[in-house]
């Protein structure tokens, strides 16, 4: 088996979270985002509070 090596994650200075509508009402995805940079770094299905904390837990 291949395996390619992963960039190193950087830890942003500043993290920027927004989230947006997939389709009226129905479904939304929050963004992750280095905001120093404004390079994505995730976007994850949902939105709100549950979503971000479960997200930063992942990453400890």
């Amino acid at each position: 088996m291949l395996a390619i090596p992963l960039p190193d994650q950087v830890v942003p200075r500043v993290l920027g979270i927004g989230d947006f509508g997939l389709r009226r009402s129905h479904d939304y995805a929050t963004v992750m985002i280095d905001a120093d940079t404004g390079a994505r770094i995730d976007v994850l299905p949902g939105r709100g509070a549950e979503v971000v904390a479960g997200w930063l837990t992942r990453r400890r």
